[in-house]
């Protein structure tokens, strides 16, 4: 897990792959609070966006998830949003297995995980196999305007 601010990119981003600087480039090219919520293509299958207008929730109504074929690029653009995160351990879980078909499945809690806590222009990277819980509330639900970014693992 990286955790890391749009305010430093310009000077991180040369230790990133060059992947993370096409999601980043989109991100400062398009408007992302102004686009439709849905699926936006950059790089084919290779690296894609997902706007997202969400109302976050409860912890303890959402579920852990990972993936094993993207990285999860998570960059909040308006509101606030917990998320709750844990190292890809043997003790994982999956209550609910599609890896293959559609690149998730959500997993029992982990023993042991932290949280997060993200504000406009905070991003969060989960690399694959890293169980997340997205959309979280910090102190009550709000609604957030997010982008999650998808990065196959071989770009």
């Amino acid at each position: 897990m990286i955790y890391g601010t749009l305010d430093n990119w310009g000077k991180e981003k040369g230790l990133f792959p060059a992947a993370f600087s096409r999601a980043m480039e989109f991100a400062a090219a398009e408007g992302l609070l102004s686009l439709e919520p849905g699926k936006y293509p950059i790089d084919g299958d290779d690296v894609f966006a997902f706007v997202q207008d969400v109302v976050t929730e409860p912890a303890n109504r959402r579920r852990f998830e990972l993936h094993r074929a993207y990285i999860d690029i998570q960059l909040v653009l308006a509101g606030r949003e917990r998320q709750f995160y844990a190292p890809a351990t043997g003790d994982l879980v999956l209550v609910e297995d599609a890896l293959s078909d559609k690149d998730f499945a959500f997993c029992a809690p982990p023993s042991r995980s932290n949280a997060l806590c993200l504000f406009p222009n905070d991003y969060a990277v989960y690399l694959p196999g890293e169980p997340h819980c997205p959309c979280c509330a910090v102190d009550a639900p709000e609604p957030v305007r997010k982008v999650v970014f998808k990065v196959r693992i071989a770009s």
